[in-house]
């Protein structure tokens, strides 16, 4: 099968979790099939370039710029954007170089299925009727979550609006996609409630096995840790959560109880929240986040919003660590509260769970181990790509 697969980034390195789940299913997909791969390459993913080989057998990157959230660039695109009738994260991915390149892919016809990877991309992809849409969240929900969680009135109304020109942009790519990959049956059924859409199927989520893997004998580090995305609303939101009305009352029963929060980009915003709490670290871009999770013992994902499903959840697991999360964080994920993971909504009963962990070794080390057997038994990145190639078989022309 001759796959086209488009997509709005480089895949590596890979530090967010939808880029990781492409990556993992486009290597084992390249061993197996033909993959040209189509890309956006952005500002400083330079270092990506040398390694797309390893998940295609021909590329074609296209340069584009994102104004710098914060810069003036940003601020003219968030004015000029009151007036438009797309949400601001879709206006930001507009590329008339990559739409021309997309329609020139398409029609030399070598492809038997083509691929738009994310939601954004497709507002580059004039012919979506021939395309398989992988859907990485119901970027709706995002900001409809986001708006609810504003206690700000005028920040509320902004997000609102983007929520229904989502919402509107978003049934439309939905209903006119040949096929919608879901990455949950919690978000398929979504898109077909509130989209009308009735060509979505689901895939599982998984982890790449080889690279996730317990060491328990690796030093310690900071006692709680958390890995993302530093730039993405929902995790900052949970963030600020966590160091201002968890964290407080951890620290007081468990005295010297650190916080790493891992992940790529932070600005001024996560620095900030490392403010809010003795105890807090930022550690920004790190070359691998593997050495934190096995030197900590446990992981948080204290999420209120946010869609799709949380990659991080089973690498963590998968890595052999103990976690607490909200219920919204592990959303879609088969995951047991008490046996392989603490589910906890409100700041005491993350604190407790939190506390637990600390605490009671013995309960510590088998969560993490029968979370890490779960993983290792049911979630390898090799079932989810076998689903998905099954859905591009379906649906190749």
């Amino acid at each position: 099968m001759r796959i086209l697969w488009f997509s709005p980034f480089l895949l590596q390195p890979a530090t967010q979790g939808g880029q990781i789940r492409s990556l993992g299913i486009l290597k084992w997909l390249n061993r197996r099939h033909e993959v040209r791969f189509v890309s956006m390459q952005l500002d400083g993913q330079e270092d990506g370039v040398a390694s797309v080989g390893e998940y295609c057998g021909s590329s074609r990157l296209i340069r584009h710029s994102l104004p710098r959230r914060g810069g003036m660039e940003f601020a003219v695109q968030l004015l000029m954007n009151l007036v438009s009738e797309l949400p601001l994260t879709i206006e930001r991915d507009i590329s008339p170089d990559f739409r021309a390149a997309a329609g020139e892919e398409m029609a030399k016809g070598w492809h038997d299925v083509a691929v738009c990877d994310f939601l954004s991309l497709a507002v580059n992809t004039a012919r979506l009727d021939e395309m398989v849409l992988f859907q990485h969240n119901v970027e709706t929900v995002i900001w409809e979550r986001m708006a609810q969680r504003a206690s700000n009135p005028a920040a509320r109304a902004y997000l609102n609006r983007q929520a229904r020109r989502m919402a509107e942009f978003e049934k439309r790519q939905c209903l006119a996609a040949r096929q919608v990959v879901a990455v949950s049956e919690t978000d398929e059924g979504m898109m077909r409630e509130r989209f009308g859409a009735t060509r979505v199927s689901t895939i599982p989520t998984g982890v790449d096995l080889e690279r996730n893997y317990p060491q328990p004998d690796h030093a310690a580090g900071a006692e709680l840790v958390f890995v993302g995305s530093l730039d993405w609303g929902p995790n900052l939101d949970g963030l600020r959560w966590f160091a201002a009305e968890v964290l407080p009352g951890v620290r007081q029963a468990h005295s010297g109880c650190r916080l790493a929060i891992v992940g790529k980009n932070p600005g001024a915003e996560a620095e900030s929240i490392g403010r809010l709490a003795p105890g807090i670290s930022i550690h920004g871009n790190v070359a691998d986040v593997r050495p934190y999770l096995w030197g900590a013992k446990a992981a948080i994902v204290p999420l209120h919003a946010g869609g799709g499903t949380r990659l991080k959840i089973y690498e963590a697991m998968g890595a052999g660590v103990a976690q607490v999360s909200t219920t919204i964080g592990a959303e879609g994920l088969e995951v047991r509260d008490g046996v392989d993971i603490m589910l906890a909504d409100t700041a005491d009963a993350f604190k407790q769970a939190c506390l637990r962990l600390l605490k009671e070794d013995d309960f510590r080390q088998r969560m993490a181990g029968e979370a890490g057997r779960v993983v290792r038994e049911k979630f390898g990145m090799e079932s989810v790509a076998e689903v998905f190639e099954q859905i591009l078989e379906q649906a190749r022309r």
